[in-house]
Formats: C-alpha cells, sequence, structure tokens
C-alpha cells in the first residue's frame, strides 16, 4: 500500500515537472 502511494506520488510529481518543463519550453521557443 505504501508502495502504491509512493508511485502516485512519483507519478504525479513527474508528470507535474514536464508540464512545467514543457511550459517554460513553449513559452521560451514561442519568444
Amino acid at each position: 500500500m505504501i508502495q502504491g502511494c509512493l508511485k502516485r506520488k512519483l507519478l504525479a510529481a513527474a508528470s507535474a515537472g514536464a508540464i512545467a518543463i514543457a511550459g517554460v519550453l513553449v513559452s521560451h521557443f514561442d519568444g
């Protein structure tokens, strides 16, 4: 159960980080 919770937290953090990086890249290339 604890492992599942950790996995979910890691997935949420990874997806949030990917979204943040994508936003930074888009705004960077948008100029």
